[in-house]
């Protein structure tokens, strides 16, 4: 539901068995018979997998790498001079691993959301966190859905919070 520029985002909590049974199944999964749609496909995913990096990089650094890098994005699509990326699974979703404590307390679920709005209205973001292992937080947002199973109450209210104010 669109209201002006604003969208009106549901929340609705899941339960952990939820979450795993989601993240197993694709998301708006395109139809791809042959070759050129294949590459249509490809091509789909290659250009918002570079918007997403584009908005989540105001926040933080994106790699694999612990103690350098923010977060990670899955499929890795990215453009590297001597190693070509696999073809992406065909499903319009991205997987985003918070890897610091300090991304995860930024903003990035705006820019996450503004990425949806502006660019993606046909995808879904799998949000992680990999920084404090007391506590987990599964977050599938669409544009118009956030569900979300956190294993902290407190966090899940001030996630809660953060997610309604977008």
């Amino acid at each position: 539901m669109t209201t002006g520029s604003r969208t009106d985002l549901k929340l609705i909590e899941i339960t952990l068995e939820e979450a795993i049974r989601l993240g197993s199944r694709p998301h708006n999964a395109p139809l791809v018979r042959d070759q050129k749609e294949h590459n249509r496909f490809q091509a789909e995913m290659k250009k918002a997998y570079d918007q997403l990096l584009n908005v989540l990089s105001e926040y933080g650094e994106e790699g694999d790498y612990y103690g350098l890098s923010d977060f990670a994005i899955r499929p890795d699509l990215a453009d590297r001079p001597s190693v070509k990326s696999p073809p992406a699974y065909p499903s319009r979703q991205f997987i985003v691993t918070v890897l610091t404590e300090r991304f995860y307390r930024s903003h990035f679920l705006h820019a996450a959301h503004r990425f949806l709005t502006e660019s993606a209205p046909k995808y879904r973001i799998e949000i992680t966190k990999d920084f404090h292992p007391s506590w987990h937080v599964t977050l599938y947002l669409t544009l118009d859905l956030a569900r979300v199973h956190c294993s902290e109450a407190s966090e899940l209210a001030r996630l809660r919070g953060q997610l309604l104010r977008l």
